[in-house]
């Protein structure tokens, strides 16, 4: 009895070890797709809850609307977007879908709103990083800056250099007096795409890059030096805080040491990569030549060193799975068929 105890016992270690194996490899190469495939799931047909992945829906002008769902306890819910907006306006001039360009452009100018001088378009929702409605984003003007030149080469209409003017005008407000903008030094100035008063300042990387590409497509179209100026003077920014970004294994989304996943790092190096070409700047060649030879960490490293909910369930549920397969002999049952398949 003692030996057969025993035996039973070795068997299950067996199993067990080997369902630890097939779900550690499984989730190191389809781990994420899995993830993505959990999470849909259960927000769609258990709860709308926490889940960080926003679904883009459009109304009947192809205007986009963001289901944010709930993010950190906090519901947000549907919400117009206006960097989701200005993406959308970019994807329909490049496809020559002008109805729905123009849509978007005229989303962007009814929903903007004038300071004197100086044009915003607002975010109407509560946000990480300390964001509390209404407040501003870089990212958002320069984006908008890039529609409206779009605008004017289709229609030469000069309305829209009016408007662009504007926007231009939100880069010379500070972030502490309500604009987009941290001075460093004369020049050497960043900006910021979670941009309030009483935020908490995380100067997002990507958000800095989109805004200087979006600055030098005006200067490139319409030759407006302000716009050439801004970016001068963004990029000296960039190549003084570059270095807080670098972790030596891809690079942070944000001064708060937040990794970007391996989308926002390529983004990163697309960027420094096209900014060195424009200036020549050696420091951007060098954090280039860096990051572009970073690699993204394996699924389940990523997840030991910082687990989610949804990696708990999937590596304990696996593991089960693969347990009571082996128990009902349906793993080796499927193996035999196989074999035996493979040799006639």
């Amino acid at each position: 009895m003692k030996t057969i105890s025993i035996s039973k016992l070795k068997r299950h270690l067996i199993y067990f070890s080997l369902s630890f194996l097939i779900t550690t490899l499984i989730l190191s190469f389809r781990g994420q797709l899995l993830e993505d495939t959990l999470r849909n799931f259960y927000r769609k047909n258990i709860c709308n809850c926490d889940t960080l992945r926003p679904i883009e829906v459009l109304d009947s002008l192809g205007v986009p609307i963001i289901d944010f769902f709930s993010i950190s306890g906090y519901h947000i819910g549907k919400q117009r977007n206006p960097v989701s907006v200005c993406f959308k306006a970019d994807e329909y001039y490049l496809k020559n879908e002008i109805i729905k360009f123009n849509n978007c452009v005229d989303w962007i100018s009814d929903n903007s709103t004038l300071e004197d001088t100086v044009r915003y378009l607002n975010y109407n929702y509560d946000w990480l990083y300390g964001m509390q409605k209404p407040w501003k984003s870089a990212m958002a003007q320069g984006l908008s800056i890039k529609v409206f030149t779009q605008a004017y080469e289709l229609s030469k209409d000069t309305i829209f250099l009016f408007f662009i003017s504007e926007f231009i005008n939100s880069f010379y407000v500070p972030v502490d007096s309500g604009g987009v903008t941290y001075f460093i030094n004369d020049t050497t100035w960043w900006y910021e795409e979670y941009s309030h008063v009483n935020g908490d300042n995380p100067m997002i990387l990507n958000g800095m890059l989109f805004c200087l590409d979006n600055l030098y497509y005006n200067f490139e179209k319409t030759g407006n030096k302000h716009s050439l100026d801004l970016f001068k003077k963004g990029i000296n920014a960039l190549e003084n805080k570059l270095n807080i970004y670098d972790t030596g294994n891809l690079s942070y989304y944000d001064n708060q040491k937040n990794m970007a996943n391996e989308y926002y790092h390529n983004i990163h190096v697309k960027f420094l990569k096209k900014f060195y070409e424009i200036t020549k700047n050696e420091t951007l060649k060098s954090y280039y030549d860096k990051w572009k030879l970073y690699k993204s960490e394996n699924y389940i490293i990523s997840c030991v060193k910082k687990p989610n909910k949804t990696f708990i369930v999937l590596f304990v549920g696996l593991i089960i799975i693969f347990y009571l397969l082996f128990i009902l002999r349906l793993l080796k049952k499927f193996y035999l068929f196989f074999l035996n398949n493979k040799n006639k």
